[in-house]
């Protein structure tokens, strides 16, 4: 559970950079950090595929109940969301 934690924070990181980022490309019309921001789309993509796959692992393997279900599940809600703001 704490390694998906983990991905979701790391995850929370670069949708913040790229929010911040993708604001500072409009106002100052750069291009070039545009550019960058579309690429990190990709690696907050592949963050949220490992996201899954440790949540489907975990519930496969450990069966978790109660709690860490809930934060299984709730860790998957939450990186289709920061994935769609990223």
């Amino acid at each position: 559970l704490e390694a998906i934690q983990a991905l979701i924070v790391k995850m929370g990181g670069l949708v913040e950079a790229a929010i911040l980022d993708g604001s500072r490309s409009l106002e100052t019309r750069d291009v070039e950090l545009a550019e960058k921001v579309r690429n990190s789309d990709k690696v907050i993509d592949e963050l949220e595929e490992r996201v899954n796959d440790e949540a489907a692992r975990t519930i496969a393997l450990r069966a978790p109940v109660s709690k860490d279900l809930r934060i299984v599940l709730s860790t998957l809600k939450l990186a289709a969301s920061l994935e769609r703001v990223g």
